[in-house]
């Protein structure tokens, strides 16, 4: 109705002009008029997206489609107003604390997880979550459904079949959640043959082909190889509900030892990861409402995303972050701040959009350094070879970073042997590392089962943003080698006059290196809001793994370390041959000495003896002989297993020790301390 109004309009403007100043002001009335409907157009869109939740958002904007599922035991008995204050305290509490960033709903849980939640809140997985629900599957024998593979093809059948009990269930719940009659999911409802035959016995007949279809439960699908299963979206099962939210609370009330208990515990959606159990307790029930929410802020995980990445520094994405205007909202519990550490999950997706990885990187974690609201920059510390945030880019990939939640204040690391989680690793010694000086301090020791408690620092941690802990470094160790340099150059000065004074040389004196520090900049310090521990084990002589750990973040860490139990047998054997080695040295140049003083002093005899002695003591063809077979015992003790990786540091071991024989015993000392006596004037003789 506007468009012949704006053309009359324009046509009666038009006429005011000349023509060549109407050309360019038809012009200019055309591209005004294109602006506005591309505005209109957007507006329309944005309005669009923001209704629909299963709409495309821009990531910064999109806020978090919550679902919160509560369950209250049995055990508490309260009127039905109480609840009712109690579920619009709730709801109150989380719209006012996040705000535009949340898009709420809260339900209580479905009937056939009430008991799974209230019982075990704290092992739930989302296979216990699947495993009430239906699955329809089709059998690959029969004739009718050899060739379907897609729950649209599988309406056109003309029956499917259902038992009687599983029937009822799917009407309790189609009744509270009705889905469209027109949709693949209402057609197949709508053509069940319900029977009076159990779920197993109907699974069964699919199997052999008497039947072609069917409506059973998942747990009865998973073992059968003539069964194909294809996705069923019913909407009430968790597939449709986790990809329509972002996070699902399972929130449960339960009596405790003074009052009651509230349970909280998050599943971030897309990742399909399970959050701490998060415990509160309200002496009363009308601070459980307040309770509650506190209980759900504190197991909310706020998400950021990765958009580039190298070795040791990511730039993030803040999701839902531009909606948190206000700088009186630095404290909101959805946004990440700065000191705030993450932990990176990959997600890979196929074709149709269905992940075929979910995994979370262990011992990788992002430090924000630093944030405007929506990009962020962050410190990425990782195991020692580890790939950090870095990956190949695609749309199938994405890496997402969900803020850690540690509920204790230490943890133990477990050392076992790779690919062997039953043999410990005892005796291994753990350092942690400053990460603003570098010194390393002894934490402690593995004891007989593998494990070791690392605790949370007593003192806040502080870093550094990478490039300024870099420029730092950079510069310290440019300072010591200046010092080393300036000792050398003043040792060669030293020398010089010494010889030109007939005088001994004096011996180097390296300068003392910890007196020389680059002053950082305080207000360029962070501050963690977890702290995280660089962990550097050794087992051995060598450092064998490099190790962020958040403490408290598990319980038990794991970690697997290769299995060189015959290197560190090695090192013992080798470091105790090159204890004989300089104990040899030591004798031979204390006889050697004790000749040539008994020579000078005139008792050939003593010389004589002193000198048969050191003949008598090894020498470096027996030495080396007998470090062959030590070697040759050690190798064939490891037979055809011992890989690349761990004869290296073997051969490098007994290499060191034969440059060490080479130095110290291929000399001729005996024949030396020899010449002395035989060139000593019969003059020195004693007389009998």
């Amino acid at each position: 109705m506007y468009l012949p109004t704006f053309a009359a309009a324009t046509v009666r403007l038009l006429s005011c002009w000349s023509y060549p100043s109407r050309v360019w002001v038809g012009y200019l009335l055309l591209a005004i008029w294109l602006c506005g409907c591309w505005n209109g157009w957007s507006l329309a869109r944005a309005a669009q997206a923001a209704s629909d939740p299963t709409e495309t958002k821009v990531w910064e904007y999109a806020p978090y489609q919550v679902r919160i599922w509560y369950a209250v035991h049995p055990d508490v008995n309260l009127p039905e107003a109480a609840r009712s204050h109690w579920l619009g305290q709730l709801e109150l509490d989380l719209q006012r604390a996040y705000q535009a960033t949340w898009r709420l709903q809260i339900d209580a849980i479905p009937d056939v997880l009430y008991w799974e939640a209230v019982r075990h809140l704290e092992y739930m997985t989302l296979e216990d979550l699947q495993r009430h629900e239906y699955s329809l599957v089709v059998s690959t024998t029969h004739a009718d459904t050899q060739s379907i593979k897609s729950l649209t093809a599988a309406a056109e059948l003309p029956t499917i079949a259902i038992s009687e009990v599983s029937q009822r269930l799917l009407q309790h719940q189609a009744e509270r959640d009705p889905p469209d009659p027109d949709s693949p999911t209402g057609r197949v409802l709508n053509k069940l043959n319900a029977t009076r035959e159990s779920d197993l016995t109907i699974a069964r007949s699919v199997a052999d082909g008497s039947l072609a279809a069917a409506l059973v439960p998942r747990s009865l699908t998973t073992n059968a190889e003539s069964l194909r299963q294809l996705p069923t979206l019913l909407s009430w099962q968790t597939d449709v509900i986790v990809n329509r939210c972002d996070k699902i609370f399972f929130l449960v009330v339960q009596p405790g030892d003074q009052g009651y208990q509230v349970q909280v515990r998050e599943l971030d959606s897309a990742m399909r990861h399970w959050g701490p159990t998060i415990t509160f307790t309200s002496d009363n029930w009308w601070q459980a409402a307040r309770i509650s929410a506190l209980a759900v802020q504190s197991a909310f995980a706020p998400v950021a995303r990765v958009e580039q990445a190298e070795d040791n520094v990511a730039v993030l994405r803040h999701r839902a972050g531009g909606l948190i205007t206000d700088d009186e909202n630095a404290v909101h519990p959805a946004r990440i701040r700065v000191g705030d550490v993450l932990q990176p999950i990959i997600r890979r997706d196929d074709r149709n959009g269905n992940a075929t990885l979910l995994q979370t990187l262990d011992f990788t974690f992002a430090a924000v350094t630093q944030s405007d609201g929506i990009h962020m920059r962050a410190n990425v510390y990782t195991y020692s070879g580890g790939p950090g945030l870095r990956g190949r880019q695609n749309p199938r990939t994405t890496r997402w970073l969900l803020r850690v939640r540690p509920q204790a204040t230490s943890s133990e690391l477990q050392f076992v042997a790779r690919g062997q989680p039953q043999k410990q690793l005892s005796g291994c010694f753990v350092f942690g590392q400053d990460p603003l000086s570098g010194q390393l301090s002894q934490l402690g020791r593995s004891d007989w089962r593998g494990r070791m408690n690392v605790p949370s620092p007593d003192s806040p941690v502080r870093i550094l943003p990478h490039e300024l802990h870099e420029q730092r470094m950079t510069t310290l160790r440019k300072l010591r080698d200046d010092a080393i340099q300036e000792a050398h150059e003043l040792h060669q000065q030293s020398v010089q006059h010494a010889k030109a004074a007939g005088l001994e040389p004096p011996p180097f004196a390296p300068p003392n290196l910890t007196n020389i520090d680059v002053p950082i900049d305080s207000s360029a310090l962070i501050q963690l809001n977890t702290p995280i521990v660089q962990v550097y084990v050794k087992n051995g002589n060598q450092v064998v793994a490099r190790l962020p750990i958040v403490p408290g973040l598990k319980a038990v860490e794991h970690v697997e370390l290769p299995d060189d139990a015959l290197r560190v047998q090695a090192e013992a054997i080798v470091g105790g041959f090159q204890g004989q080695i300089l104990d040899l040295v030591g004798q031979r140049n204390l006889l050697a000495a004790r000749v040539k003083l008994d020579v000078q002093n005139g008792q050939l005899e003593r010389a004589s003896e002193n000198l048969n002695r050191l003949r008598d003591l090894g020498d470096f063809n027996q030495m080396n002989d007998q470090l062959s077979r030590i070697q040759r015992d050690i190798l064939e003790r490891s037979g055809d297993s011992l890989s690349g990786t761990v004869r290296a540091p073997i051969d490098r071991m007994f290499k060191a020790t034969r440059d060490m024989l080479q130095k110290f015993l291929q000399d001729d000392l005996v024949a030396q301390t020899a010449q002395l006596i035989q060139s000593a004037p019969v003059s020195q003789q004693p007389e009998n």
